[in-house]
C-alpha cells in the first residue's frame, strides 16, 4: 500500500523510510480520516455564512504544531514553511 515517492535528489531522507513512517502520522484509511478531521459533523450552514477559508472552527484550517514538529525531526528539516 506503500505509494512510491519521486525524487529528483534534493531529498535529505531516506525515501524508503519516509514513505512507512508517513502511515505513522497520516491516516490513509476512509474512519480514521473521518475520525481525525471530524468530517461527520454538521457544517453546511456555516459554510454558507461564513465561508470555509481562514474559520478557526474547521479542522482542515488549524496547523498541529506538535506533529508538524515531529514530521521536521523525522526528516531533519529545522524551518516550517508557512
Amino acid at each position: 500500500m506503500f505509494k512510491r515517492q519521486k525524487s529528483i535528489g534534493t531529498h535529505r531522507c531516506d525515501l524508503k523510510l519516509n514513505e512507512r513512517e508517513n502511515y505513522d502520522f497520516f491516516p490513509v484509511q476512509p474512519s480514521p480520516i473521518d475520525e481525525t478531521l471530524d468530517l461527520k459533523r454538521p457544517i453546511n450552514h456555516t459554510t454558507t455564512t461564513c465561508g470555509l477559508f481562514g474559520n478557526p472552527d474547521f479542522h482542515g484550517e488549524v496547523l498541529d504544531f506538535p506533529k508538524i514538529q515531529k514530521l521536521q525531526v523525522f526528516n531533519g528539516v529545522n524551518r516550517i514553511w508557512l
